[in-house]
Order: C-alpha cells, then structure tokens, then sequence
C-alpha cells in the first residue's frame, strides 16, 4: 500500500461542495500553512512500487512532506 501524508488536492473543497456545506472560510489559510506533498508526488511513488523487479515486494511504502506534524 502506498500511505501518503498530507497531499494538496482539491478533495476537501469537493467534499464540502458535494456535501451541500460550505468550506469554513479560514480553513484554506490554515491548511497553506502545512508542508504538503504534491499529486505528482505521490504517482511518482506509485511509479517506483510499480518499476521495481518481479522478485521484489513493496508492502507499504509511507511518504510524508518534510516537516509534516502528524
């Protein structure tokens, strides 16, 4: 399984507006302010897993932003 840490995605805005709430408006403010991974970099991950040889296993690869503190 690929774990990734905080990635910045469009997911909680969608979340809000599927749900019929409105996002809190400070919420984007204080989510900017965390270390986050980028989509790209999680594919990347998923890239590697999926190149590695047969003999290979990749269990769980866990992937965090710098400085994430959670």
């Amino acid at each position: 399984s690929v774990s990734p840490g905080y990635v910045k995605t469009e997911i909680l805005e969608a979340n809000f507006k599927a749900s019929g709430l409105s996002q809190p408006p400070d919420m984007k403010g204080l989510l900017d302010k965390f270390p986050s991974l980028q989509s790209e970099d999680v594919a990347d991950s998923v890239l590697y897993v999926l190149a590695t040889p047969r003999h290979v296993q990749v269990h769980e690869l866990i992937i965090k932003p710098v400085g994430e503190p959670f």
